[in-house]
């Protein structure tokens, strides 16, 4: 080629540029008079961005138990420098074109697992700037962005080389581009005007010597965690998985001083966080990125007798031991985990999300039966008067004790859900409306004869209004948000006319 990378970066002609937005957060972040008004507003000119900033702010890799729901409290929640993280990330993977992000899939997702590696490692050992870590960790590979920008042909090669055998070696590169990546990436991040911070841990996260530290480096803790997280990067989604595992339990021994099992733990949690970010990214996955596969891979290059190192053996014979053993009781965890996620936790009752799902799928086995479907909504009379008068202990009592009642009433086929608050819905397949009238009197006749004791004594009377809808699924163009809506308004109905009653609604009549 007539000029080098270096050179072609030097020039500035069409290289991958971060987007207008992007650059501005930078330099009003950059300067000291500025607010987070003035960079809240400046994002939200992007809509794209701004949706996606807090998305990802309201993702469980910041687990906050408050939705973040404006640019204003993302601020004051995670600080200005996490968005400037946030923002520069995003910038980052947006790149490239949706049709070249196809021949840089493996790039991307190395990155992003790189950034979570570094930040995971940095919130273990308490290191201040976890979120920095993370930014870090996205740019590594921005070299090799560029690099495919210049040349693509010679950029999907060694990509390709990279994912069957491991990581060609700087020099390499260097015979191809003039430079290698992390050269490369440096002189693009200078570009840009990226915090120092940030170019060097771009620049020096392949050649981290922990033993002789380069005094240039300003700020060594954020690069020796970046560099921990490209040898995680580079574990899942390179060739070579002896050296890399090698490299990585040895660094993080002499780096942060962990002992293997600590290290191989980052490993193990890893893989539900980097699902989550890559969705937020919207980085299409598949069901080769995970500890399991990692390690599936090492030990065909075991049995290929391409691990030489009995210390190398040893080690993944424990740990494929400990991961069997690991992966039967994540499957019982993530059992039990699913259960809970689908239960209402005062009542031990389904949730409105489980709710919409069983409705949908009775909805679907009626169909195909040709059988009628019934549904009730009940509603708790008064239920406000007992919280304000007898506190919401109270009123918790009350909720506990009608789904008690409303349980021992039903059949196995029936679902009881809450649907919310003081309202509870019932599910019958393979039920006729007058079966399904019979059914809701009976449930308003038990809980008016119920009495519910408090502390000290007290007696509340407690009474329900019902509205009951039936539909055979298929005929008039009914659905099931058409049989909810006729319950709901049959629920209204006898509220209307003086609650403790069980009123129908008929889906022709609804308009």
């Amino acid at each position: 080629m007539s000029v080098t990378i270096g050179e072609w970066i030097d020039s500035g002609r069409d290289l991958p540029v971060l987007s207008e937005t992007a650059m501005a957060v930078l330099n009003l972040l950059g300067d000291h008079n500025s607010t987070a008004r003035q960079i809240g507003d400046l994002i939200k000119r992007d809509v794209s961005l701004s949706a996606t900033i807090l998305k990802f702010c309201n993702s469980s890799f910041y687990g906050f138990r408050k939705k973040i729901n404006t640019l204003e409290q993302a601020f004051v929640t995670l600080g200005a420098n996490s968005i400037r993280n946030i923002t520069l990330s995003i910038s980052v993977l947006n790149l490239i074109s949706p049709s070249e992000k196809t021949n840089l899939l493996t790039i991307y997702k190395g990155s992003v697992l790189t950034g979570i590696a570094a930040r995971t490692l940095a919130r273990n050992t308490g290191f201040p700037r976890a979120e920095d870590t993370f930014t870090g960790g996205i740019l590594t590979d921005i070299g090799l962005i560029s690099m495919y920008k210049f040349d693509s042909e010679n950029t999907i090669s060694l990509i390709n080389k990279m994912k069957q055998e491991a990581r060609p070696a700087p020099a390499e590169e260097k015979d191809l581009f003039g430079l290698n990546h992390a050269e490369a990436g440096y002189l693009l991040a200078k570009k840009w005007n990226l915090p120092l911070d940030l170019s060097q841990a771009i620049r020096y996260h392949h050649n981290l010597n922990p033993e002789n530290r380069d005094k240039s480096i300003q700020d060594y803790d954020l690069l020796k965690y970046v560099y921990l997280g490209s040898l995680v990067g580079e574990i899942f989604f390179c060739g070579g998985k002896k050296k890399n595992l090698e490299r990585y339990s040895e660094g993080c021994r002499k780096i942060l001083g962990m002992e293997n099992e600590d290290s191989e733990s980052v490993l193990q949690g890893i893989n539900n966080q980097f699902l989550e970010v890559a969705e937020q990214f919207e980085l299409e996955m598949d069901d080769s990125t995970s500890y399991e596969e990692m390690l599936q891979r090492a030990n065909e290059e075991l049995a290929r007798g391409t691990l030489d190192n009995e210390a190398s053996k040893i080690y993944l014979s424990q740990a494929f031991e400990r991961e069997r053993i690991l992966a039967a009781q994540l499957t019982e965890a993530n059992r039990k985990l699913h259960e809970k996620a689908l239960r209402d936790g005062l009542t031990g009752l389904y949730n409105r999300l489980y709710f919409n799902e069983a409705l949908k799928s009775e909805w679907q086995r009626a169909a195909r039966n040709s059988h009628p479907l019934s549904l009730l909504m009940i509603d708790i009379d008064h239920f406000k008067e007992v919280n304000d008068n007898y506190g919401h202990q109270a009123g918790d009592m009350v909720l506990r004790k009608f789904s008690d009642t409303l349980n021992s009433l039903l059949r196995s086929s029936d679902l009881l859900a809450r649907y919310g608050g003081e309202e509870f819905t019932i599910i019958l397949p393979n039920t006729i409306m007058d079966k399904a009238l019979v059914v809701a009197e009976r449930v308003r006749m038990m809980v008016e004869k119920t009495k519910i004791t408090l502390d000290g004594d007290t007696d509340l009377d407690v009474t329900v209004s019902c509205g009951v809808s039936t539909a055979v699924p298929g005929e008039n163009g009914n659905d099931p948000d058409r049989l909810l809506k006729a319950a709901d308004m049959g629920l209204y109905k006898a509220k209307k006319k003086g609650r403790n009653r069980v009123s129908a609604r008929e889906m022709d009549s609804l308009s």
